[in-house]
């Protein structure tokens, strides 16, 4: 269900957002997500983390895009404190984008240390029809 929010979001976003850089209320900060312990998930927890993780990072993405439009209007070019706020906001938000995807990197380095992939077997040896004849050619 959170995937279909996800991309819903995501896609009704994108075609409207050319017309929402009005103000910066317009532009929609999204909320970070819950960053589940790695080693007690299941895989299936994991993989649905991953998609919150990039919904959240491709939001980010089109709420900073959102803010630097912002910047380029004639009020707010002309107003420094205007600025300095969208200027804020877009390095807060990078700096949880930074965050969270910090946070879920750990949880998958936790979540591999409890679940280690086997090691593969060991080569056979080669059939003695593929061994070099003695003597040489």
């Amino acid at each position: 269900m959170r995937r279909v929010l996800a991309a819903l979001a995501l896609s009704s976003f994108a075609f409207c957002a050319p017309a929402l850089a009005q103000s910066a209320d317009e532009c929609v900060e999204p909320y970070a997500p819950f960053i589940i312990d790695g080693t007690t998930a299941t895989a299936e927890q994991l993989s649905e983390n991953r998609l919150d993780v990039i919904a959240f990072l491709g939001l980010s993405d089109m709420y900073q895009e959102c803010l630097v439009r912002l910047m380029s209007l004639e009020e707010i070019k002309n107003n420094p404190s205007a600025l300095r706020l969208i200027e804020k906001r877009i390095e807060d938000n990078q700096r949880e984008k930074e965050r969270v995807g910090a946070e879920f990197n750990a949880t998958v380095a936790a979540w591999r240390a409890q679940h280690p992939e086997p090691e593969p077997a060991p080569a056979p040896p080669p059939a003695a029809e593929d061994a070099p004849a003695a003597g040489g050619n």
